[in-house]
């Protein structure tokens, strides 16, 4: 039998993928709402957004590095 926070961890990181509740609850044989009650109790949209902001952050950083190495 699988751990729930496991289960939780894998639905979490299918949803910051871009999935939505019933793809996730398909992959992972649970039902749709169960993940809309994760989605909600634990913020999921709070923690895929920082996590994409952070993803941003790390493009424009190395992008701005390349065009410095570029310029030397």
């Amino acid at each position: 039998m699988r751990n729930k926070d496991e289960i939780k961890d894998r639905a979490l990181k299918y949803y910051c993928m871009g999935l939505n509740s019933k793809e996730i609850g398909k992959l992972l044989e649970m039902s749709h709402r169960t993940i809309q009650g994760y989605m909600s109790k634990e913020n999921w949209k709070g923690q895929r957004a920082d996590l994409q902001q952070k993803a941003e952050k790390r493009i424009i950083r190395k992008y701005l590095k390349s065009q410095r190495n570029a310029e030397h």
